[in-house]
C-alpha cells in the first residue's frame, strides 16, 4: 500500500490576504468539497480580518507536486491547536482536494508543521464534505453540533405549497395590511457586486428596528 506523504507549509495568515495565488487555490479546493460561499477566500479573509486572534497559521499540503489542502491554524493551551472557528461561522476553517481523507491530512499535521503538538482539533467538520470515520487509538470523533443542508431539489411552489396553514395566514394577513397602508410589496433580487455594500447597510437597519437592537 503506498504511503501517503504531504509536504506542508506554515505561514502566518495574513499570507492568504496578501497572495492573489494562495487565494485562488483556497477556492480551487473549496469547489472541490462543496463550495460554500462562507468557505470562499474573500470570507476567510473577512472573517480573519474581523475575528482571528492574531496568532493563526495557514498550513499549505502538497502531494507530488499538487497542491490538495489548506488550513487555518489556531493555538490553544497545552501545545494544542484547533481549526479557525469564529462563532460566525457553521464549520471549521480548511479545504482539501476530493480524493484526500481528512484523517491522513490531519495525521500528517500532528506529526509535522506544527512542530510540537499534543492535539489537533477539526471542529464542526460536516460529515458530507469529510465522512466520519471509526475512532482509532489516536483519533476520535465527538457529537457535538448539528450541521445544516438544504437540498434544493423542487420549485418554490412546491416548497411554499407544502409550509402550514398559519404561515400562509400570516403573510396574506401582513400584505393586506401593507396594502392598506399604500404600501406596494415587491421582490428584487440584487446580484452585482457593487449593489451588496447597500444591500447589507439595509439588512443591518431591518434587523435593529426590533428586538435585536438590545
Amino acid at each position: 500500500m503506498k504511503k501517503i506523504r504531504f509536504q506542508w507549509k506554515n505561514l502566518p495568515a495574513v499570507a492568504l490576504e496578501n497572495d492573489a495565488a494562495l487565494q485562488q487555490a483556497w477556492d480551487s479546493l473549496n469547489s472541490q468539497q462543496s463550495q460554500q460561499p462562507f468557505l470562499s477566500s474573500h470570507a476567510v479573509i473577512a472573517a480573519l480580518n474581523h475575528l482571528s486572534q492574531g496568532e493563526e497559521r495557514l498550513l499549505i499540503a502538497d502531494e507530488e507536486g499538487l497542491r490538495v489542502a489548506m488550513f487555518l491554524l489556531t493555538p490553544g493551551k497545552s501545545f494544542q491547536w484547533r481549526t479557525f472557528q469564529p462563532s460566525q461561522l457553521p464549520l471549521g476553517v480548511w479545504v482539501a482536494a476530493k480524493h484526500t481523507k481528512l484523517e491522513d491530512l490531519a495525521r500528517s499535521l500532528l506529526h509535522g508543521p506544527l512542530d510540537f503538538c499534543l492535539a489537533l482539533s477539526i471542529t464542526q467538520i460536516d460529515p458530507l464534505i469529510a465522512p466520519r470515520q471509526a475512532d482509532t487509538p489516536n483519533s476520535t470523533a465527538m457529537d457535538y453540533i448539528d450541521t445544516a443542508w438544504i437540498d434544493l431539489n423542487s420549485s418554490f411552489e412546491d416548497y411554499w405549497n407544502a409550509r402550514g396553514k398559519n404561515l400562509k395566514q400570516n403573510m396574506r394577513k401582513q400584505r393586506a395590511k401593507l396594502e392598506l397602508e399604500n404600501i406596494a410589496t415587491r421582490l428584487e433580487v440584487l446580484t452585482k457586486t457593487k449593489d451588496m455594500a447597500q444591500a447589507v447597510a439595509q439588512f443591518g437597519r431591518l434587523e435593529s428596528m426590533g428586538w435585536k437592537e438590545k
